[in-house]
């Protein structure tokens, strides 16, 4: 908590912004401890966000073992949700799923059991530990400290998720290419997935701080490698004189 909830309207609050829970809270821990404290701040941050009107917010990333975190989740919806309401809770979930959060630590190169694969299983089991509440959608988040998905699996991917309840894809400034004037762009795959969400109406979102451009003067005239899984044209080089960074054009 750091700004007062008075700066802005009662009305600005649910119209103009979403809530971000702390991603770092385990109500899954193995210390029953630690698992009480980050239960208590779980849902003092959700009391928070009612308190302010806010109508949606993003919760953390689930772990392998989740029981607990749904529980919770379920029975504050239940509880303290108002039926006639439109709060909407969305779950962060990776594109794919780093290594570390998968039950086998390990990916396989095959879209059946892929990093990308391994999101959709967290996804589901959440959902169904949440007794498939209506409330409950996704945030699908792009880039962070994942690698993004083997291109043989690009379409398949967007139909499995576009069956899914979506309401938010957020894309990390990172994945972004500079086209030769130095302005960032879309590869083709992203520009592709976006393409695809925003006909179905999914709210998109930046995440992340403007990247400076690479400069003919510094040491190296090419792009920085693109993230794994992701393979884009060389770019041509960009000129000496390059705009400055500036979220607004990545928006």
């Amino acid at each position: 908590i750091t700004y007062s909830d008075r700066l802005l309207s009662s009305s600005q609050w649910p119209q103009h912004f979403i809530a971000k829970l702390n991603g770092d809270l385990d109500l899954d821990h193995p210390d029953w401890q630690r698992r009480k404290q980050n239960q208590c701040m779980f849902l003092e941050e959700l009391h928070r966000a009612a308190h302010l009107g806010i109508n949606t917010v993003v919760l953390p990333t689930p772990r392998p073992k989740h029981g607990n975190y749904a529980r919770v989740l379920l029975q504050y919806l239940d509880e303290h949700v108002d039926p006639q309401s439109s709060f909407t809770c969305l779950i962060s979930i990776p594109l794919s799923v780093p290594a570390h959060l998968t039950k086998l630590g390990q990916t396989a190169n095959s879209f059946e059991d892929s990093a990308a694969d391994a999101s959709w299983e967290l996804w589901n089991s959440f959902r169904m530990a949440c007794n498939l509440n209506p409330r409950v959608w996704v945030c699908l988040d792009v880039g962070g400290n994942a690698s993004l998905p083997h291109p043989s699996s690009h379409p398949a991917l967007l139909e499995r998720w576009g069956a899914e309840p979506v309401r938010s894809l957020r894309i990390s400034t990172k994945l972004f290419v500079f086209n030769a004037a130095g302005y960032p762009v879309l590869p083709k795959f992203l520009q592709n997935m976006v393409e695809f969400f925003a006909q179905r109406r999914v709210h998109i979102t930046l995440s992340g701080a403007a990247q400076p451009p690479i400069s003919n003067n510094s040491h190296s005239n090419a792009n920085p490698p693109p993230p794994p899984g992701l393979s884009v044209p060389q770019a041509a080089e960009v000129p000496n004189v390059i705009p400055a960074p500036s979220l607004g054009h990545y928006v």
